[in-house]
């Protein structure tokens, strides 16, 4: 595919393109070679949009997989065809594409939001992009175009409208919709490239690097999970400020949750020689009923940023159990750092949304400003309060309290299967997903944990694939054209038998408690976040098969 210029057809070379001189054959290791392979990766690997090249008279040139993906069809179906084609026919009639091509001829850029049609004569909502390719002097060489799927953003749309039409002021609930559905939209625009960009960082820090390549790697990794915090920091508020989180009650040891947090932020701790510590008191519980994953959440969030916030010293962790108001049992977490200390003029802020200490330390240390906000409502959720006593230069402490219930000493978990060692070979995993991306970055992290993995590229194919050959588990994604993870997942469970009850777990960049009971609704067994993260998902695996074992 070429990116940089429009491929002339045989025979049909436009008058503006005839008239340039051929180009010379590019010398293999060129900076123009390299260029224009690296922009060829970029845009085939833009699959959530399709990517067309024009020839000056508005033919389409070339496309890229993003481009099959949306119109489908095949190429030749589209090569060689005016730009108008890819518009449904009163967006022709209306004469945008000629528009288009006159703006963007004119102004460079052309940006619109209109109907397209694919191969098969459906249509869709589309943003389209469309810029001109110019050479010397301004000649025009041709178009790039780009064009995005907006059909959520339509169906988002008409939810605004139904609620702007209901008399009186605007309802919570179709305000609550419009809201959920439009954060839910951002997050699966977002979630999407970054899979790409997390899991091929994970995939290269499994190769062989020289040290500085290994360092650039991991700054592409901690760049990426800055993002993704910030992304789950906003949907997490969101989701807090609509009450639209349940907490869950699960027995779970206090001590391993401990460690298992203060062993997640060892790694940005090891490199300021920091010493990070863990007491809990005689009178702690082994065992408590809780939200396991929330208090994670806090605690992490409390040692990460104590963590950032220290420049030399040591973190400790302390666990005590104490009396509250009203004779209620609660539990104690406090997270003491030698850092750098806040004014006390600033601590009024801390806990607001959108707030930090000081304009300051967003600049130097990042962040959403959203992280104690979060920490803040999911405490006083779970009965419990939050603060901080700080003297500016001497460091900090951040504490919280949750109402604290013990666990039956039967109902004590035990522990995990796997502790750093390789998960049981054979396992046979069916991975289903459109996406040529996500089927490479999930094929690398499964074969290096040891599973034998078979790919479908959508539900009709996982079907016939479950038909010819047995496998122990179903990833399943839930966004494919054709038949979806949640109609594939209902056919695979109608057939019963081993079908019946064979694990599927989904594979979705959608994290709502509304998207993840959609996935169980349909039969599905658990629900795996993308961007994928590796542990996570070999967990997954490892507790499914091991069940169904």
């Amino acid at each position: 595919m070429s990116c940089l210029v429009p491929r002339d057809s045989p025979g049909e070379p436009s008058a503006s393109v005839a008239s340039r001189s051929k180009p010379r054959r590019l010398e293999s290791g060129s900076a123009a070679a390299r260029a224009d392979l690296c922009l060829r990766l970029l845009v085939e690997a833009s699959s959530d949009c399709a990517v067309f090249t024009l020839h000056a008279d508005g033919r389409v040139a070339d496309w890229n997989a993003g481009g099959h993906s949306l119109f489908g069809g095949e190429p030749s179906e589209m090569v060689h065809k005016p730009l108008a084609a890819l518009f449904a026919p009163d967006e022709q009639a209306d004469g945008l594409p000629g528009r288009m091509l006159d703006e963007a001829m004119r102004g460079g850029v052309s940006t619109n939001v209109a109907w397209c049609n694919r191969v098969d004569g459906t249509r869709f909502a589309a943003r389209i992009e469309c810029r001109a390719i110019t050479g010397p002097a301004g000649t025009i060489l041709g178009y790039g175009c780009v064009v995005r799927d907006l059909t959520e953003k339509r169906e988002l749309d008409r939810l605004r409208a139904e609620a702007r039409k209901d008399e009186g002021p605007p309802h919570d609930g179709a305000a609550g919709t419009a809201s959920t559905a439009l954060l839910s939209m951002i997050s699966h625009e977002i979630r999407t490239p970054l899979t790409g960009i997390k899991g091929f960082t994970e995939a290269l820090a499994l190769q062989d690097l020289t040290p500085l390549q290994r360092r650039y790697v991991e700054l592409a990794g901690a760049s990426c999970a800055a993002l993704m915090s910030v992304v789950d920091d906003l949907l997490d508020f969101s989701a807090l400020e609509a009450g639209d989180i349940d907490l869950k009650e699960e027995a779970f040891a206090v001590a391993g949750l401990a460690h298992g947090a203060l062993s997640m932020v060892l790694g940005t701790a090891a490199p300021k020689s920091l010493a990070l510590s863990l007491s809990v008191a005689p009178n702690v519980p082994p065992t408590i009923v809780g939200d396991r994953g929330r208090i994670r959440q806090i605690l992490l969030n409390l040692l990460a940023n104590a963590v950032k916030f220290t420049l030399r010293g040591s973190i400790r962790l302390a666990i005590t159990a104490e009396r509250g108001a009203g004779g209620a049992d609660m539990l104690k977490f406090a997270v003491v750092d030698t850092g750098i200390g806040i004014p006390e003029d600033r601590l009024s802020r801390l806990f607001n949304r959108f707030s930090q200490a000081d304009a300051s330390i967003r600049d130097r240390f990042g962040g959403s400003g959203l992280g104690l906000a979060i920490c803040k409502q999911l405490v006083e959720r779970m009965g419990g309060e939050i603060g901080v006593e700080t003297a500016l230069g001497h460091g900090s402490t951040f504490w919280f309290t949750i109402r604290m219930r013990r666990a039956p000493v039967a109902a004590a978990p035990g522990a995990p299967r796997l502790q750093g060692g390789a998960p049981p070979r054979g396992v046979r995993v069916l991975l289903v997903d459109d996406g040529r991306m996500n089927q490479e970055i999930a094929r690398i992290f499964l074969e290096h944990a040891g599973y034998d993995v078979k790919v479908a590229d959508d539900g009709a194919a996982a079907l016939m694939a479950l038909e010819q050959d047995t496998y122990d588990i179903v990833l399943m994604d839930m966004q494919m054209p054709g038949m979806d993870g949640a109609e594939a997942t209902r056919r695979i469970r109608a057939r019963g038998g081993r079908f019946a009850e064979m694990p599927i777990v989904a594979l979705s960049a959608r994290v709502f408690s509304e998207d993840v009971a959609e996935c169980l609704d349909a039969g599905m067994n658990g629900h795996l976040a993308k961007p994928f993260d590796r542990a996570e998902m070999v967990a997954t695996i490892e507790r499914f098969t091991a069940k169904a074992a």
